[in-house]
This record gives C-alpha cells, structure tokens and sequence, in this order.
C-alpha cells in the first residue's frame, strides 16, 4: 500500500540520518575483512540493478528485502571508503521507493481504444450488405450537449453574460485643502560661531617658513664668521685677496641644505620642511644649488652636495626671459634614512616641534 511505501523510503531517510550520525573512531576491520565487505556491497547494488523493475513493483517484496540486505552490510562498516559504497546502495533503494510511490498514486488517464470502441457503438449505423458506417449527424448532436449551457465561471468583462454590465464607479479626486499656517514661534537654528583667522595671526605653515628663514639667517652668519677668519688671513695686496673677496660675498654665506632641513627624529617634519622650502624658493627669499667637491674645496665652508643661501642677486638672479619651471620628486623613508646616515645629522638646524599641524 501507499502508506507501507512511505513508511519504507522514511526508515531508509532515517537509516541514512544514523549513517551520518555514527562514528568512524572504531578501526577493528582488517584489511581484509573491507575487501570482502566491499565486494559483497558491489554484489549487493547489481544485483538490484538487474532487479530495478521488480523492486519497483508494489506487489513485491524485493525492496525491503535488499534493503535489509543493505542494513546488515551496513553494521559493519566502520571506514569512509565503504560508507561510500553504502551510501549508493541507499541511493538506488531510495529511488526505487520513489518509484514505487509514483506508481500507486492514480491519476486519470483516457484510452484511446476504449473511446474508439464506444463512438463506434453509439454512432455506428448498418447500412446495406451489414456495412457499420460512422454518422457525423448524430455524433454532432450528441456533442452539441456539451455547448447549450453556459460554462460556469466564466466571466466575460466584470460580469456573466446574463447579467446587465454596470460600469464601475470612479473615485472622484478631492481637491487638497488649503492648510491654515497658524502663529506659531520659529525655531531658529544654533548659531554656530565661526572661528575668523585674524590678521595677525599666522598660519601653521607661514609659522614655519618664518623659523626656516630666520634659522637660514643666523646659519649663514655662522658661516660667514667662520670664512672671514680665512679671508682676513689673505695679504692685502694680490690678486687672491680679490678673488676670495668676491667668494667670501657670494659664497660664504651657504649652509647645508641637509644639516639643515632634515630632521632625524621625524621623517613627516623633514618633508614638511622641505615643502616649506619649496614656497620660499619659489617667493625669492632663499636659493637652492649644489655643490660639487671642487667647487666646495674652492669656495670653503659647506661641504659637497646640496647648499641654501639667503638670496643673493650676484648668484641666484636669473636670466631675462627665463620661464619658470617645477619638478615633482620621490621622497621616502628610506631615502630620509640614508641621506641622514651620509652626511652624519645627529642634529637638525631647525629645531624638532612637538606637535605638527
């Protein structure tokens, strides 16, 4: 029956629920013994295989044997290579149980033959020499039944075609009413106070350029000081003594850019410096150049590489005509690091703040 099917394929769902549910931790089996287990679970799915048709078949009892069959197998499966096995063996068993259950649910079905055999009966007509002629006529009539009557829930539009057809009643809009402002206070937002920059008050960053320019000021007078000892140290007549006058004016006030902008506590405040530089370059108030170990040998004071001075006309003024130009460069940490290693900053002229905007 339907129920004893269903019962069937739940104990198999339930078979492969426990199947999930058991634990592999017992390794008793030899190898052996899973050889022979595996070979009578390949036996065991053929043979039902060859068997399909009648384990589908509800007058039989071949689906609950096989499956027992299967159970038994299954007791001594204790490794995941035979629970595969067992698990297809289920698998097969379920889909025969499905079919089983779609064999014993009846759905109306229309023979052919059997509506042949019955048109003929009823419509049939002997005529001459016992000859079963089929009348059209009568078969018309007879079907004709089948379309004198309304068919039943049939609507056409809103409505049966017996019933008078009233149209459906329109909502009228209503027209919006005017919404009465009464008095009422209005709330006026917080005033927020707007913090205005005073004139006299500096920016961050002009702050900044500010102590750059007078660090660079009170570096080149240290170097000054220290060239004018070598400058006075030259006879007063000869050409050297001009020579080094004109060096000392245009030379002997250069610093070194890195002793002077980098800052080896903070790599942020070494590029902010630098940034810094750049607006002042840019203004007019300091000059950039590089100095190449001759020319540091010649002029005295800062060493080889990059220098700043204070702007000076006999030096940093340039050509008529010229256009300005701009240059983005790569600066990392790494970069900072070496470049302090090089030149030995153990200390920056500009001294370290505590806190940078």
């Amino acid at each position: 029956s339907l129920q004893q099917t269903l019962g069937q394929a739940l104990h198999t769902t339930q078979h492969v629920s426990h199947q999930q549910q058991k634990s592999f931790a017992m390794m008793g089996s030899t190898d052996e013994d899973r050889r022979h287990l595996r070979r009578a679970q390949r036996k065991l799915l053929s043979k039902m295989v060859e068997n399909h048709n009648e384990m589908e078949d509800t007058k039989s009892d071949s689906l609950t044997q096989f499956r027992e069959q299967n159970n038994e197998l299954f007791h001594r499966v204790d490794h995941t290579r035979e629970a595969v096995l067992d698990g297809d063996n289920i698998g097969f068993v379920t889909a025969r149980s499905v079919g089983q259950i779609d064999s014993l649910i009846q759905v109306p079905r229309y023979d052919a033959l059997r509506v042949t055999e019955k048109l003929r009966q009823k419509c049939g007509v002997k005529t001459e020499g016992n000859v079963v002629s089929f009348d059209w006529n009568l078969f018309g009539l007879e079907v004709g039944a089948c379309y004198n009557a309304l068919p039943s829930r049939s609507l056409f539009l809103s409505n049966p075609l017996h019933i008078d057809f009233v149209p459906k009643e329109r909502k009228q809009r209503e027209p919006k009413k005017r919404q009465v402002q009464e008095e009422a206070e209005e709330e006026k937002p917080e005033e927020v106070k707007q913090q205005q920059k005073s004139a006299n008050k500096l920016s961050a960053v002009e702050t900044n350029m500010k102590v750059l320019l007078k660090t660079l000021k009170k570096r080149s007078m240290e170097e000054r000081k220290m060239q004018l000892e070598k400058y006075e140290s030259i006879p007063e007549d000869g050409p050297e003594k001009k020579r080094q006058k004109r060096l000392y004016r245009d030379y002997g006030g250069d610093v070194d850019a890195i002793q002077y902008l980098f800052n080896p506590k903070s790599f942020t405040q070494t590029v902010e410096n630098l940034f810094h530089l750049s607006f002042m370059v840019k203004k007019g108030s300091v000059g950039v150049d590089v100095r190449t170990p001759e020319l540091s040998e010649e002029f005295g004071g800062a060493g080889p590489g990059p220098v700043v001075r204070e702007y000076n006309p006999n030096v940093d003024n340039d050509d008529e005509g010229s256009v300005p130009r701009q240059a983005i460069i790569s600066f990392t940490m790494r970069d900072w690091r070496d470049l302090c290693d090089v030149f030995n900053v153990g200390e920056s002229d500009i001294p370290h703040r505590s806190f940078t905007s």
